[in-house]
């Protein structure tokens, strides 16, 4: 009794683990957001009724509202839009699922007039009932299924070439279906008393207007109001409050870079909710990249420390007797030899000559000893330079440096000076040809003297066998040609590598060398 009672509770905790099994491997992943993407298109404004001389600003804010909406990062969507998204993402489903659905009726309805034998069409029949109950529980599916639209998708600006014209009232939704929009932005421009009269407004789909606003600002005012739009649009467009950020450097005459926009050391931006990329560089520091976030509303204070870089300094000089302009990067960094002037000596009545000259020869020498002096370049440790000498007389010295840290010495660079090839004399170039061709020259002629050498080879065991003497005559001709052709091939050959030699050499003479 024990041993029944043992195994049947053995065979229900394994039935009951291998009900779980399946159900374990699998992961409930939850269904894609639909429209994860948003798309504003920006029409060309009206500025039809302005004077000829002032449509120009029409161009110019487009222009930079098209810059500053590309800023935003994405669109925070209203519980209106979204349910209207969903509407609109429910109907077209229906659509697609009723097009299905009657196409399929109709080869069902078809079926008939085909003269199929009955038990053919029998299974067709059967076939096709089958896959129409299939379309019609997907049907009922569509039409009772409310979409998951995406709450905040990614803003694109419509790639559209240009500005397209604004649509005339009534096609807005073919206009918007065009261009693959979502929304699109129309503005009209005219005079009002001397000022510019601006009335914009943002068309979204199913015929709503996003936004509305009209500005009136004088022509002189026209970037502050330019930026005061900006902002309101910011704010309709990302659905969202703006975020403001302002960033200090250290030093403070470092660049700031902020989503790639010039900014100043201390300026309060106002920028659309999202994530927001600053780049700090400065001279002889290190540049560093911040990736941030910024919630709507936010107020952001980022002072950002460049660290100081380890150089190397470097002596670069020229042979004696060349004048010559140092440049770092693309860069002029200075002459050499460094120029020194010579001081002036003012002499008074009562000093002598020999006094004169004695201050005139020492001058002298402080000029000469200025002369042989180098020029000092700072380079970053375990960073690439690239330096390039000029000479008065046309000739040139390159090198590429790699900054070390050497506390014992300072290097000194003597770069040697060559005539740079002109605009039409490539030696590379000609030397790689040369090449080639010697080498197209030997390939051609080894299969020829092979080919020979085999039909030589013929003709004698030919002769061996019959005796014919035409055919050592054959043989014997065959056999000078063969020479001649291994002699061709062998000169070829010996061309194919002098000119590589010399290709090597041409090639590695231009390179510039690298300084580690």
């Amino acid at each position: 009794m024990k041993k029944t009672v043992s195994g049947f509770l053995c065979a229900a905790l394994l039935c009951c683990a291998a009900a779980r099994l399946p159900a374990r491997g699998k992961t409930e992943t939850a269904p894609a957001a639909e429209h994860p993407e948003y798309t504003l298109c920006i029409s060309a404004f009206d500025v039809s009724e302005l004077p000829a001389a002032q449509r120009a600003v029409g161009p110019i804010l487009q222009r930079q509202f098209a810059l500053e909406l590309s800023r935003i990062h994405h669109r925070a969507r209203t519980a209106a839009e979204l349910s209207r998204y969903a509407e609109l993402f429910r109907v077209a489903g229906m659509r697609a699922a009723a097009a299905q659905l009657a196409e399929k009726r109709k080869e069902r309805d078809a079926l008939v007039y085909q003269g199929l034998p009955a038990w053919k069409y029998r299974r067709e029949i059967k076939r096709l009932d089958r896959e129409l109950l299939a379309l019609e529980v997907t049907f009922a599916k569509a039409e009772t299924t409310h979409p998951l639209i995406e709450a905040e998708p990614v803003l694109r600006i419509s790639d559209t070439a240009g500005f397209p014209v604004a649509p005339k009232a009534g096609d807005e939704e073919s206009f918007l279906a065009a261009n693959k929009a979502d929304a699109f932005i129309a503005g009209k421009l005219r005079l009002l008393y001397g000022r510019i009269y601006v009335a914009l407004r943002i068309y979204t789909r199913g015929g709503a207007f996003l936004y509305q606003d009209e500005t009136i600002f004088s022509p002189e005012s026209m970037a502050e109001a330019a930026d005061e739009i900006d902002r309101r649009l910011l704010i309709a467009v990302s659905g969202e409050d703006p975020a403001y950020l302002t960033v200090n450097s250290d030093p403070e005459d470092a660049q700031i870079l902020v989503n790639g926009a010039l900014a100043a050391h201390g300026q309060k931006m106002t920028l659309p909710p999202g994530p927001v990329k600053i780049a700090v560089s400065a001279d002889e520091h290190r540049g560093r990249v911040e990736n941030i976030t910024l919630e709507s509303g936010e107020e952001a204070d980022y002072l950002i420390d460049l660290a100081p870089l380890l150089t190397e300094e470097l002596a670069v000089a020229v042979p004696e007797g060349k004048k010559a302009s140092v440049y770092l990067g693309a860069l002029y960094a200075g002459q050499l030899p460094p120029s020194v002037s010579a001081p002036e000596t003012s002499v008074d009545a009562g000093e002598s000559e020999n006094n004169a000259a004695t201050s005139d020869e020492a001058a002298l020498a402080e000029l000469e000893a200025g002369m042989r002096e180098s020029l000092r370049l700072h380079i970053p440790v375990d960073e690439y330079r690239y330096i390039r000498i000029e000479t008065e007389d046309g000739l040139t010295g390159e090198a590429i440096v790699k900054g070390k840290i050497d506390e014992v010495e300072i290097r000194e660079m003597n770069l040697r000076l060559r005539q740079l090839p002109g605009k039409d004399q490539k030696p590379v170039e000609r030397a790689r040809k040369k090449f080639y061709g010697a080498f197209g020259r030997f390939w051609i002629a080894l299969p020829l003297a092979f080919f020979i050498n085999g039909l030589t080879q013929t003709y004698a065991n030919a002769y061996n066998i019959s005796g014919n003497r035409r055919l050592y005559d054959n043989a014997m001709s065959s056999y000078y040609w063969s020479i001649g052709a291994w002699s061709l091939a062998g000169v070829f050959l010996a061309e194919t590598i002098i000119r590589g030699v010399i290709y090597v050499h041409t090639s590695s003479r231009e390179a510039i060398p690298l300084w580690e």
